[in-house]
């Protein structure tokens, strides 16, 4: 028959009872046996609930999950550190993460504030701060202090261009240079493996250029070659002056006979189209109309032409004897201004 004898949950047989064998009569011995191996395997529960999840259960062995209680000093290894710190050994101080190291604890050499104990000092090891000018060899020049260079120098930069500026009204510009083969003062401009130099003689506020070099400008026209006091054949007036290829000062305005040319000004009789192979970042030409009609300023094919001071874009209307300046943004872009609408 099955029947089994029971005193805890574990002694109960799923199997049991056995409906093609067993007899009904026995079907209260079967519940009484549930209720003995209930309370069998809970003696302590007494009349209350258990809340306990069953993660909780299956959690109780592990000590992350107490939240409260004692653990009694059973459940404690005999070596645990006693709150002296007798028992701990193999201690490092980079696991300190908080706290005050007792003097005792440092060894007696250990540099003071003052660093008179630091020996064999490395700049290379220095990341940060400032290395006073009294701690500098007397070969490294000075920015706020005069340098006086026994060697040759030579400046390289990465866009070409050397600038010296006498910040103060009265500071002085000097360059000294001296060559056997003139017997006096000289500059040398050198570009690439081209140079040229040029002898200064320098007398009552004026330089007078003494070498066989032709002096050209920027559109092309030739000053001549130049011999010791002398510019060359002709006279040469010049309105404005010549910086770095770029014209500065006042130009004569001539009449517009092809495409613009960067710092020319035209007078115009007719309408004119602004193109982008007029164009180039940078680039300025002014226009001036000389008639008593308005004209029209085209904006060319995938030009974009804006009004100064406006989002507005497209043609303009150069006024009557109006005078109007373009400046290239780059050279699909530019910005017209002046007695335009």
């Amino acid at each position: 028959m099955g029947l089994e004898v029971v005193t805890y949950i574990e002694d109960l047989v799923e199997t049991n009872p056995v409906g093609a064998t067993d007899f009904v009569s026995q079907g209260d011995d079967h519940i009484r046996n549930i209720k003995k191996a209930v309370k069998g395997s809970f003696p302590s529960l007494g009349q209350a609930a258990v809340t306990m999840t069953a993660a909780e259960l299956n959690g109780v062995k592990n000590a992350s999950n107490l939240t409260s209680g004692t653990l009694p000093d059973g459940r404690f290894p005999a070596t645990l550190p006693a709150l002296s710190g007798v028992n701990l050994t193999a201690l490092n101080a980079s696991n300190l993460a908080s706290g005050t190291v007792p003097d005792a604890r440092f060894p007696a050499t250990l540099p003071a504030l003052s660093g008179v104990n630091l020996t064999a000092l490395n700049a290379s090891n220095l990341a940060s701060g400032t290395v006073a000018d009294g701690r500098l060899s007397s070969n490294v020049p000075l920015k706020n202090g005069a340098n006086a260079y026994t060697n040759s120098q030579t400046v390289t930069v990465a866009d070409n261009n050397v600038g010296v500026i006498a910040a103060a009204a009265s500071g002085q510009i000097r360059l000294h240079g001296y060559h056997s083969s003139f017997a006096g003062a000289f500059v040398q401009i050198r570009n690439g493996d081209n140079s040229a130099y040029i002898p200064l003689n320098i007398s009552a506020g004026k330089i007078t250029l003494s070498c066989a070099v032709e002096l050209v400008l920027e559109n092309g026209v030739a000053l001549g070659a130049p011999t010791s006091g002398d510019m060359g054949a002709g006279t040469f007036n010049c309105k404005g002056s010549f910086v770095d290829g770029r014209r500065l000062g006042f130009i004569d305005i001539v009449p517009q006979t092809a495409g613009f040319v960067r710092g020319d000004a035209y007078v115009i009789t007719t309408g004119k189209t602004i193109n982008t192979s007029d164009m180039a970042a940078g680039y300025t030409f002014c226009i001036f109309n000389d008639g008593s009609s308005p004209l029209t300023i085209t904006q060319g094919s995938g030009v974009t032409m804006r009004l100064h001071g406006t989002t507005s874009t497209g043609n303009r209307t150069l006024l009557p004897y109006g005078f109007a300046t373009i400046w290239c943004r780059s050279t699909a872009e530019c910005v017209i201004m002046g007695d335009v609408t």
